[in-house]
């Protein structure tokens, strides 16, 4: 596997705030190189190569592109990818006026 020497925080995601309050973390690592340490699992996990360019075919991998998180984490880094990280949106989201289907929206 590999370690990296950077690291960017880009976002804390809850995995089910009405059931607890775990949170996972979407980060970005650079400067990247092989380590191999002894973890829980006995078999390697597999490397996924795929260009910068195909990002988007991730989606289509039916063992990638349907876990929610893994397409969270994915979005989050192509945003990060294409913009310049002071340009990137604050976590905190404004507020949104709901709407009912009776109403229009101003």
């Amino acid at each position: 596997m590999f370690e990296g020497r950077i690291f960017t925080f880009l976002r804390h995601l809850s995995m089910a705030p009405s059931y607890y309050s775990s949170k996972i973390s979407i980060v970005v690592a650079k400067d990247l190189y092989s380590q191999h340490l002894q973890g829980d699992e006995s078999d390697l996990m597999p490397l996924m190569r795929r260009p910068i360019s195909h990002v988007r075919a991730l989606l289509d991998e039916p063992d990638w592109g349907c876990e929610a998180r893994n397409v969270s984490a994915l979005f989050l880094a192509h945003a990060w990818l294409n913009y310049a990280p002071q340009k990137m949106p604050s976590p905190v989201p404004k507020p949104v006026k709901m709407c009912y289907p009776s109403e229009e929206i101003a």
